[in-house]
């Protein structure tokens, strides 16, 4: 008889896609990595680090949200009140413009865990936030104009937080508390 054919198996899909120096949401990608591949700054070096600049966001509450990167912008979203900046890395720091939502004063006596954020998302020219009263908020990267503004929950129920997902549904996941939240779709927040 004939031997058995060797099929060669499906290689998964890389986990990482290739560095480019970005850091487009609170964890760098998806799957949630916090890696970046850079080698500029190494254990041996990293004694040599000096601080370049400081910013304050004047918010003086939890400060979880992680900045994200694109290009030589840095965004950095606050705790309640949930006030957005594009910060110009080549200027030092320098405030490109500030975005306020301006999210219900109500929605901070409902919160679990202090008023905080937990980070922007970037995808296709616009920076995407959660509010912490249950919204999520598109703004254009370069001018910081408010594209969209849509109600994902009810803030007296405790809020999830949200991946920007292409026009996909998914499980909100709390600490709370676990229920199914809309996503908006990342074109237009719908």
């Amino acid at each position: 008889p004939a031997p058995p054919s060797v099929v060669a198996a499906p290689q998964p899909p890389t986990l990482l896609p290739p560095e480019d120096g970005q850091w487009p949401m609170a964890a760098k990608t998806y799957a949630n990595t916090r890696y970046s591949g850079l080698d500029q700054i190494t254990p041996k070096n990293a004694k040599e680090l000096k601080v370049a600049w400081t910013f304050s966001t004047g918010v003086n509450r939890g400060q979880e949200a992680a900045p994200i990167v694109v290009g030589q912008t840095m965004y950095v979203v606050t705790p309640y009140p949930n006030i957005l900046y594009a910060l110009d890395l080549a200027r030092a720091g320098q405030v490109k413009w500030k975005y306020e939502p301006k999210p219900a004063a109500a929605a901070q006596g409902v919160a679990c865990c202090d008023l905080v954020n937990r980070g922007a998302v970037y995808a296709d020219g616009k920076v995407y936030i959660s509010t912490l009263d249950a919204h999520v908020c598109g703004v254009d990267a370069a001018t910081g104009k408010e594209l969209f503004r849509t109600k994902l929950g009810r803030h007296q129920q405790g809020r999830d937080d949200h991946h920007v997902a292409a026009g996909r549904e998914g499980e909100g996941a709390g600490r709370q508390q676990r229920r199914r939240v809309r996503r908006p779709r990342v074109a237009d927040g719908r």
